[in-house]
């Protein structure tokens, strides 16, 4: 599962708890969207297993976001037991 937008040291609590990883993805130029976002964002960041930052692409350019996010989520992976799927 994926959660895409944490804001919240309480979300990023919960995550962890439930046994997942929180992922950091941020832009070159690109900061929270406002101050209180800003603030927000110190009390979850101590809980962030991964950092991706990466420079903003183009729609022609896109595939170009593979080099920062697959080693991460290959990583993330190797770390994970593996779990049987339930039919």
């Amino acid at each position: 599962m994926f959660v895409t937008d944490v804001r919240f040291k309480n979300e990023a609590e919960w995550i962890k708890m439930n046994g997942g990883f929180v992922v950091n993805v941020s832009r070159e130029g690109i900061g929270p969207a406002n101050h209180h976002e800003h603030q927000q964002s110190h009390f979850y960041k101590s809980l962030v297993a991964y950092n991706i930052h990466w420079p903003t692409y183009g729609e022609e350019e896109i595939n170009k976001c593979d080099e920062h996010v697959f080693p991460v989520l290959a990583h993330i992976v190797q770390r994970e037991p593996k779990v049987s799927v339930l039919m």
